[in-house]
């Protein structure tokens, strides 16, 4: 069975609205992730020609699962999010912390008197595979996590520190 004419051009669109969301995605990602959090994109192509494409924005924060965080219409808004974030107190946790248990293999990270964890995977800007540096050398030993925001995260000992990056 033959494609339509619109059919392909639909398809064509649909590849080219997803090929431009991971685009954009990396962007704000590049963004994001000096602050503690990710940015994932769903995109996909509208029910009718009138809505050719839509993508939903999702920020998510390190010690959050991943289908948690706000979420946006628009790459904009997240930026104008991002910038919001970027103006809250930074919060640093060292992974030799004695509040907290750190698996070098599995990159979970757990509370020992609570028991709450969140896991790592996934986490390319901290450098982590295997072990998060501390420094920008790949296998350097375990260093920190850190994040903005206006309450410091409830698992393991979390403490405030002064300086923190600004998004370019």
């Amino acid at each position: 069975m033959m494609s339509s004419s619109n059919e392909t051009d639909s398809n064509g669109d649909a590849v080219a609205n997803m090929r431009d969301a991971v685009a954009e995605t990396n962007q704000l990602n590049r963004i994001s992730q000096p602050l503690g959090y990710a940015v994932t994109c769903r995109a996909g192509g509208g029910s009718s020609p009138d809505e050719p494409e839509h993508r939903r924005f999702t920020v998510h924060r390190i010690d959050d699962p991943v289908a948690h965080g706000p979420s946006f219409a628009t790459a904009d808004d997240v930026r104008d999010y991002l910038d919001h974030l970027n103006r809250l107190p930074r919060w640093r946790l060292d992974l030799d912390d004695d509040s907290i248990d750190f698996d070098r293999v599995t990159l979970t990270v757990a509370d020992k008197r609570t028991g709450e964890s969140f896991c790592l995977r996934g986490w390319k800007s901290f450098g982590i595979d295997g072990v998060v540096g501390g420094d920008d050398r790949r296998g350097a030993p375990a260093g920190h996590l850190s994040v903005v925001a206006a309450k410091p995260p409830t698992i393991g000992r979390w403490y405030r520190v002064d300086t923190h990056q600004t998004s370019a």
